[in-house]
């Protein structure tokens, strides 16, 4: 199942013995998922013969890897004799879902002049349900001088984690013009399911600058 997805188990309880019982459930979740719940109290009272369907529910939040084993086992104990006693042993299967977002914080277009430094803050935040590593890119499409994060790139963030950075976009020298526009994108992509990805579009104009002697 994926993460923060229930898998159900249906379990049937029989008092297979000859006389009323009252049998006490309790869970080990040995692997500490999130949830581990029965659809029913305990203890159950059984006629002789009679049984009792009810459900297991076992979930898990977050991963710290690709995907996650946990063990959950249910025992019935009957409270009449301590010695008569059954368990079922369940193992859930937990896969992650991955997911990014890359917002930013800051206007994404800005003015400025030759040779000065425009600040675009960006903000990146794993929303899927286990750790996730980023690649971040840099697609300088219009050639500035300047177009460089404040970070190293990939970044390995927690589930819900986030991380914020700057891009710098500078222009020297502009050629026979007044101004000119500079346009550059960041993506940023999950190292573990490249279909994962989101970018921002900054646009930066750069206005020239004249001096008089």
């Amino acid at each position: 199942t994926l993460a923060n997805t229930n898998s159900t188990y249906f379990l049937n309880l029989t008092n297979n013995g000859t006389g009323t019982d009252s049998y006490a459930l309790t869970i080990d979740n040995a692997s500490s998922a999130s949830t581990a719940l029965l659809n029913i109290s305990s203890p159950v009272t059984l006629n002789s013969g009679q049984s009792r369907i009810f459900a297991l529910n076992v979930t898990n939040a977050t991963l710290t890897g690709s995907f996650g084993l946990f063990l959950v086992n249910v025992t019935a104990t009957s409270n009449n004799d301590s010695n008569k006693f059954m368990h079922v042993n369940t193992t859930t299967n937990v896969t992650p879902t991955r997911g990014v977002s890359l917002l930013n914080i800051s206007a994404l277009t800005q003015s400025t002049n030759a040779s000065v430094n425009a600040t675009y803050v960006l903000n990146l935040t794993n929303n899927g349900t286990a750790t996730d590593t980023y690649t971040l890119a840099v697609d300088n499409a219009s050639s500035a001088t300047t177009a460089s994060l404040n970070i190293t790139s990939p970044v390995t963030l927690q589930p819900g984690e986030s991380r914020i950075f700057a891009l710098n976009v500078t222009n020297a020298t502009l050629t026979n013009t007044r101004f000119q526009l500079f346009l550059v994108n960041v993506t940023a992509i999950s190292n573990n399911a490249s279909s994962k990805v989101m970018s921002v579009n900054t646009t930066t104009n750069v206005s020239a600058t004249y001096a008089t002697s």
